[in-house]
């Protein structure tokens, strides 16, 4: 995406500067990186700074590992098949590049708790996640089999999230 965009960035350079008369066929204009260092203000947003943040991601991604080492969100997307991983994986990319997203693929559960929604083939998935400082911390993961969320699933998740609060 990003190279076909660099490309037609570089081909419009190149027929706009042969129209205006700037530069003979035989030359081409040479494109000079840019160097963009984020602003410490809130800029005027522009195509060009949409372009450039669409490669920047706002959140990283971590698993929550436990004392012992084990990291079980982890552990249960392996148990999946993989094109419901891709799935996942695309959606948990989605909100890393996209924060802060609402409905329809993340939602509040609680204070500093929240789920991304995933549709599968034939079911639902949920993780459940937070976010500390600019990492989202994936806490809990499960298919959802009824419509509300498992109270039980909640608590796994919450337990994780004062584990994470107590280690810190």
């Amino acid at each position: 995406m990003v190279k076909r965009s660099i490309l037609a960035c570089s081909r419009l350079a190149i027929y706009l500067h042969v129209i205006v008369g700037l530069v003979h066929q035989a030359e081409r204009p040479t494109i000079q990186p840019l160097n963009v260092s984020p602003p410490e203000a809130l800029p005027v947003r522009t195509d060009i700074d949409t372009l450039l943040r669409m490669n920047t991601p706002i959140l990283d991604v971590r698993f929550f590992a436990s004392d012992s080492g084990n990291e079980p969100v982890r552990d249960w997307l392996k148990s999946l098949p993989a094109s419901e991983r891709r799935t996942i994986g695309e959606d948990i990319k989605t909100v890393q590049f996209g924060w802060p997203l609402g409905m329809p693929l993340v939602r509040k559960l609680a204070k500093d708790l929240w789920e991304v929604r995933v549709h599968l083939a034939d079911r639902i998935a949920r993780i459940l996640f937070t976010v500390v400082g600019h990492t989202m911390v994936l806490l809990h993961g499960f298919i959802k089999k009824s419509q509300t969320t498992p109270p039980e699933e909640l608590d796994v998740a919450k337990r994780r999230l004062q584990h994470l609060r107590s280690a810190s």
